[in-house]
This record gives C-alpha cells, structure tokens and sequence, in this order.
C-alpha cells in the first residue's frame, strides 16, 4: 500500500515539474531585456554607435515643422540625442535639456557623423532617478506612455507650429531640429510622423519593443506565480512523502525483532535437538540444521546446529523479495521522489 502511495507522489511531482519547466521557458528574462535593448538602441545591434554618415542633424530629427526626422522614434537613445545632445550655438550645451547634461562626453557639438554613443548613455543617466521603477508591466508602461503621449501632443513654438515634437523649439520651428537654442527659428528636438503619434501608423520603433517587452513581463509574471502555486503543490507532496516514510519506519523494525525471536526460538530448539543426536550418519542426514564435528565419524555427542544456516534463515526473514530490505526500499524511494521534486 505504501509503495502505491509512493509511486502516486512521485508522479504527481514528476507532472507537476514538468509543467513547472515548461512554464519558465515560455518567456524569460532574457526575451524581455532584448526587446527592452532593442527599444533603447533600435532593431539593429546592441553594438550600435549612432553613427550617421549621411545627413544633417535636422535630417535625422527634424525638418521644418511638418517634416518628421529620419532617425526619429527608431530608438530612445537617438530621441535622447535630438532633444538633449550639445550645439556650438551655446556656451553650456545641452543645459536647455536637464541639469548635468551639458558635462563631458556632452559639453561640446554631437557630430552626427562621429561616435555618438557614449554621448547618449551620459545624457540617459541624468535621467531623474525618482521615475525609475522595476515594474516593467503593461499597466505600467500605458502610464508613462500616457506621460509621453501628454507631451508630444502638446504643439511646439511661439505660435505652436510644430505638432508632436518632443524638446524645445525656438520662433515658428521652420529650420527644424537643428539643435540651436534661442531667439531663432531652430529647436532642439525629435519631430514624429502626424500618423505615428495620432494612429500608431507605423507605431514607433521604441514604442513597439516597449509594448512587446511589457506583453512578454506580464506572461512571466502570470507564469511566476503558477510555478509558485505548483512549488507549493510540491512541498505539500514532500511533506505527505516524508510522513509515508516515518509511518512505514517502524514496521521493518517491529518485523525484524519479531522474526529475529522466532529464529533464535527456533535455533535454540534445534540446538538441543542436534545435541541429542549421537550418531553421525543421523547427524549427517540433518546436514541443512546439524553439522557433525566428530573425528573419523566417532559416535558421541559431537553433533552441533548448523549455525551459517540459522544467520541466512535470519538474514532472509528480514529481506525483500529483491533482496533489499523494506528499510532500504523505502529510503531509497524517498530519495528518488526528492530527486523528482528538485
């Protein structure tokens, strides 16, 4: 009966492992923080230096006031670049976009041309702090879209010319995104399609990683908790495992000192018996219980109890049909259902 229950736990945990695994592989962390990479340095690799041989930085941000830039929504850091990377127009560049953004590597004009991405990563981590979080759920992310989404609809200029444009943008914006700050007609800033922020026709590039990264964290959350539901499931199979055992303990014991007294009963028996054998060809025919130790088959009392006969008659009564005793098989069970629940 017992081993039945064993083997009913030790399946139930081997079903449950299973589906355990199959739920941590459906979306890892490692699916999320591509996606999360992807949204901060675009689709092509994490390698990825913004650098743009072609083109003026107007071209890639912004032209005029309808004319989207050509590198704009494509990644968060390139954004980051328009709105806030330095200009030879200002003696603290970059100062117009966040407090410290204008020190080294941003003290000086971004070249479109050159290395841009240690330029990026400085200004992303002037970035306050107090906005951070480690909640990367689509609840959360449709909250700081909705930020995103306040700011870019809000139209640009003195006489609001520009719509959904992200930064700051001097006169009417005519000369676009040409990172000069001032009394001119320049802005520093990112210019997105009308169709991308009012339709999310194309969705931007950073927008779409964020959403799928968020689909994919909300999966692993979702999957997280049902593998803690079945690690409990398991726990409670280990706990009525452990239980099985120290019931089925004292049983082998009990047998063993049972089977142990009827054999010594029994030997001290067939001792006396033996003993009063004096012949040795009678002896001789009780060879599996007697054994005759008399010299040139003298007659006498020299027929004694077999003793090896009487330790593997013991040793057998407290033994399995394989050969293990029932000790031995439980533990060894337990062990192999500990390896199922690991």
């Amino acid at each position: 009966m017992a081993k039945n229950k064993f083997h009913l736990i030790a399946d139930a945990a081997l079903q449950l492992a299973t589906e355990a695994k199959a739920l941590v592989a459906r979306k890892t962390k490692a699916d999320i923080d591509t996606k999360l990479t992807k949204a901060l340095n675009g689709n092509s690799a994490p390698t990825n230096t913004f650098t743009f041989s072609a083109g003026t930085r107007a071209q890639l941000c912004g032209t005029g006031t309808a004319t989207a830039g050509q590198q704009a929504g494509k990644a968060l850091l390139v954004d980051l670049l328009c709105i806030c990377a330095g200009a030879n127009t200002d003696t603290t560049a970059g100062k117009s976009c966040c407090k410290g953004c204008e020190t080294n590597p941003n003290h000086d004009e971004w070249q479109p041309a050159t290395n841009a991405k240690p330029r990026a990563e400085h200004i992303a981590k002037q970035c306050p702090t107090t906005r951070a979080t480690a909640d990367k759920s689509t609840t959360k992310l449709h909250h700081l879209l909705g930020d995103f989404y306040t700011q870019v609809n809000t139209a640009k200029g003195t006489g609001k010319e520009m719509k959904y444009a992200l930064g700051t943008v001097g006169g009417n914006g005519n000369d676009g995104c040409t990172g000069k700050v001032g009394n001119t007609n320049n802005g520093r800033c990112v210019k997105y399609t009308d169709d991308s922020i009012l339709k999310g026709t194309p969705q931007l590039d950073w927008v779409q990683n964020l959403i799928q990264a968020a689909a994919d964290y909300d999966t692993r959350t979702d999957n997280m908790n049902k593998v803690q539901r079945i690690a409990d499931k398991m726990e409670v199979l280990n706990k009525t495992a452990t239980t099985l055992l120290w019931e089925q303990q004292p049983v082998p014991i009990l047998q063993t000192k049972a089977t142990t007294t009827t054999t010594h009963q029994t030997a001290e028996e067939t001792k006396q018996e033996c003993k009063a054998i004096t012949k040795a060809d009678d002896c001789k025919k009780k060879e599996s219980l007697c054994e005759w130790k008399g010299g040139n088959d003298e007659n006498g009392e020299h027929c004694k109890l077999n003793e090896t006969h009487v330790a593997e008659q013991a040793t057998k009564a407290g033994t399995g049909e394989n050969g293990e005793t029932k000790q031995q098989i439980s533990v060894v069970r337990l062990k192999l259902l500990r390896n199922v629940l690991q």
